[in-house]
C-alpha cells in the first residue's frame, strides 16, 4: 500500500475493511494541536474485520489510540497480526484490541503510552484487551513507560490469553492487569516474560496482578518462569494457579516494609514452587480463607518481616509450606521478623532456616492443629529456633533440628517431642 497525499486532521486516519497488509507506514498523530479527544472516535489505525496485518509501521504522538482492532463492526474477528511496529507517545492505548479471536501481537515496541489515558477513556496500556477478546496472544514485544504492560483483561470474554515472552518496563500501575469484579475469567498464562520496574517508595511495587474483586474467580492460571525485578505477583479469588519457577528480585531497601514478591488473598488450589525470592518485605504472603495452597521447593534470601507468612484465618482447609530454603542476614526486623509464620491447620514440614537475627525461624501464634515436623533451624541464639506463642492449641512439633531449644509458651500441644538440639 503507497498513501502519497498528506493527511492534515482526521478522526481515523486510516482503517481497513478486512483482509489488508499495511506494511511499513508512519503516522505522525500531531498531538500538540488537539484539545481533546476520545478513545472511540480518535484512532491512528483502525483495523476492521478479519485477516488483517500491520507490520513494521510508526505510530507517534498520537492524541488518542494508537492502534484499535474492530468496534462492533468487527464482531466475530479472526486472525488479526499486529507485528514489529513501533508505537510512541500515545495519549491513549498504544494497541486496543477488540471483538476477535485469535488475534496475535508479536515483536512490537510500544512506549510511552497513556499519557493522556483518563482524559482519552479506557485508560489500559501499551496492549489493552477491551470486549470478546479470546485466544490472544501477545508474546515477545519491548512495552514500556505506560499504566499498564497489558492491561484491562477484565471479563470472562477476555479468557484464554497467552502472555509470553515480553519485556516489560517502568509501569506506573500494573505490568499485566487482570483484574474485574466477578468477571469469571479462566485460562490465562503468562510465562517467559520480564517485568523490570523502579522501586516504589512507601509502597507496593506495580504488579502482575491477578484479582477477582467481587465474589467470583479467576481459574486456572499459570504464572512461569518469569523475571520479576521491583515488581510483584498479586492473586486474590483465584482458584488454580501455578506459580512455579519464577525469579523475584527487590533492590535493596534498609527497613523494607512494603515490598513483596508474592500476596495471595483468599486462594484455593494454588502451587507455589521452585521460585526464587531475594530481598524485600516478604517472600510469600497468604492472607484470609485458603483451600489448599501448597508452598514447596523455594529459596528466598534475606526479606525483612517474614520469609512466608502463611497464617491465613482460622477457616484454612490445608496450607502446605515445605522443603523451602530460607536464609536471612542482619538487616532483618531484629524484633519481629520470622522465616515462617505458620497458620490455623497448617503442616511445616522439611524447611531449612538460616536466620542470623530476629525472632525466630517458626512460629505459631495463636493457631489450632498446626504441625511442624522435620525442619532444620540454625538460630543465633537461645528462643529464635522454633517458637509456639499465644493461644495456640492442638499443635504438633517433633522432628525437628534447631540449635536453640523450642519454645512452648502455652503448652497445650498434642505433641513437642523428638526435637534434636545441633550446634
Amino acid at each position: 500500500m503507497c498513501i502519497r497525499d498528506r493527511v492534515c486532521s482526521a478522526y481515523i486516519t486510516l482503517y481497513t475493511g478486512g483482509d489488508a497488509t499495511i506494511d511499513g507506514l508512519i503516522i505522525d498523530g500531531n498531538k500538540s494541536n488537539w484539545t481533546y479527544s476520545r478513545w472511540e472516535t480518535v484512532i491512528e489505525l483502525e483495523a476492521l474485520n478479519s485477516n488483517n496485518c500491520v507490520q513494521n509501521c510508526r505510530i507517534v504522538n498520537a492524541p488518542g489510540e494508537g492502534i484499535m482492532e474492530g468496534g462492533v463492526v468487527a464482531f466475530g474477528s479472526v486472525n488479526n497480526r499486529f507485528l514489529n511496529n513501533t508505537i510512541d507517545g500515545i495519549n491513549g492505548n498504544g494497541i486496543h484490541l477488540s471483538y476477535s479471536t485469535a488475534t496475535v501481537v508479536s515483536g512490537n515496541n510500544i512506549l510511552n503510552c497513556n499519557l493522556n489515558g483518563a482524559a482519552v477513556g479506557h485508560n489500559g496500556g501499551a496492549v489493552t484487551l477491551s470486549d470478546s477478546i479470546n485466544h490472544a496472544v501477545i508474546a515477545g514485544n519491548y512495552l514500556s513507560t505506560s499504566r499498564a504492560g497489558v492491561g484491562q483483561i477484565s471479563w470472562s470474554d477476555n479468557s484464554n490469553a497467552l502472555i509470553c515472552g515480553n519485556t516489560m518496563v517502568n509501569m506506573s500501575t500494573y505490568f499485566v492487569e487482570a483484574r474485574g469484579p466477578t468477571m469469571g475469567l479462566t485460562d490465562l498464562v503468562i510465562t517467559g516474560n520480564r517485568f523490570i520496574g523502579t522501586l516504589a517508595a512507601a509502597a507496593e511495587n506495580a504488579s502482575v496482578s491477578i484479582q477477582d474483586t467481587g465474589s467470583g474467580w479467576v481459574k486456572r492460571v499459570s504464572v512461569t518462569n518469569n523475571q520479576f525485578y521491583n515488581a510483584a505477583l498479586v492473586m486474590s479469588r483465584v482458584d488454580g494457579a501455578t506459580v512455579s519457577g519464577n525469579q523475584f528480585e527487590c533492590e535493596y531497601s534498609a527497613s523494607d516494609q512494603y515490598h513483596n514478591a508474592i500476596n495471595l488473598t483468599v486462594t484455593k488450589d494454588i502451587t507455589v514452587s521452585g521460585n526464587s525470592m531475594k530481598n524485600g518485605n516478604a517472600g510469600v504472603l497468604i492472607n484470609q480463607a485458603t483451600e489448599n495452597v501448597v508452598v514447596i521447593g523455594n529459596t528466598i534470601r534475606n526479606p525483612y518481616y517474614y520469609g512466608i507468612y502463611g497464617v491465613g484465618n482460622s477457616s484454612n482447609t490445608t496450607i502446605l509450606i515445605a522443603d523451602n530454603t530460607i536464609t536471612s542476614d542482619n538487616n532483618v526486623n531484629s524484633g519481629s521478623f520470622q522465616s515462617i509464620s505458620a497458620g490455623p491447620k497448617s503442616t511445616v514440614r522439611g524447611n531449612s532456616i538460616v536466620l542470623t537475627a530476629g525472632y525466630c525461624g517458626i512460629r505459631l501464634n495463636g493457631v489450632a492443629n498446626a504441625i511442624v515436623q522435620g525442619n532444620v533451624v540454625r538460630a543465633p541464639s537461645s528462643g529464635k529456633s522454633i517458637r509456639v506463642d499465644g493461644a495456640s492449641t492442638g499443635y504438633v512439633v517433633a522432628e525437628n533440628q534447631v540449635s536453640h531449644a523450642i519454645v512452648d509458651t502455652p503448652a497445650v500441644g498434642v505433641r513437642v517431642a523428638n526435637n534434636d538440639i545441633i550446634t
